[in-house]
C-alpha cells in the first residue's frame, strides 16, 4: 500500500500539500466542506476478463471513488491533482459517463500536458470530457459559488 505524507490542518489530515493549500483557501472564504468522507461506486472494463457462467467478455469491475472534497452547500465534488495519470483520467471519465448526476469539478496545482510526447493539457483534456476546472490555489473558481449541473 502506498504511503502518503500527511498534512495536519484544522483537525483533518491531507494527503497532499495542495489539498491543503486549497482546505486553507476554501477556509479563508468561509466555504463549508468535507474531506474524503464520500464513497462513489463506479464500473470499469475488465482487462481480458470473461464472465465465468456466460462467457461473456463485458465483465465490468466496480470500483469507489473517494472524493477529496465535498461542498454541501452547492453540492460540488472537489478532486484535486497535482499530477492527473492516465488511470485518473480513465477513472474520471468513467464516472462522468456513468453518474453525470454528480457536480465534479477538477482543481489542478497546474495546466501540465498529459504526457511528454503531446500537447494536450489537463485544462483541454477536462474540456473535450465536459468536466469544469480549475488551475492554480491564489483564488478560487468562480463555478465553485454555485450548482454547474
Amino acid at each position: 500500500m502506498r504511503k502518503y505524507r500527511r498534512y495536519d490542518y484544522n483537525g483533518l489530515s491531507f494527503r497532499s500539500g495542495l489539498e491543503l493549500a486549497v482546505a486553507k483557501l476554501l477556509t479563508e472564504q468561509g466555504i463549508e466542506f468535507a474531506y474524503e468522507t464520500m464513497r462513489i461506486p463506479y464500473w470499469l472494463k475488465a482487462r481480458g476478463g470473461m464472465c465465468r457462467d456466460c462467457s461473456s467478455r463485458h465483465v465490468v469491475i466496480k470500483h469507489d471513488y473517494t472524493p477529496d472534497f465535498y461542498l454541501p452547500d452547492t453540492e460540488t465534488i472537489i478532486e484535486v491533482k497535482g499530477l492527473f495519470s492516465a488511470k485518473d483520467r480513465k477513472k474520471h471519465k468513467a464516472i462522468k459517463e456513468q453518474l453525470p448526476e454528480h457536480n465534479i469539478c477538477m482543481w489542478f496545482g497546474s495546466d501540465r500536458t498529459l504526457h511528454p510526447n503531446t500537447d494536450t493539457r489537463y485544462s483541454k483534456w477536462c474540456s473535450d470530457v465536459g468536466l469544469p476546472y480549475h488551475v492554480g490555489v491564489s483564488e478560487v473558481p468562480e463555478w465553485l459559488w454555485k450548482k454547474t449541473t
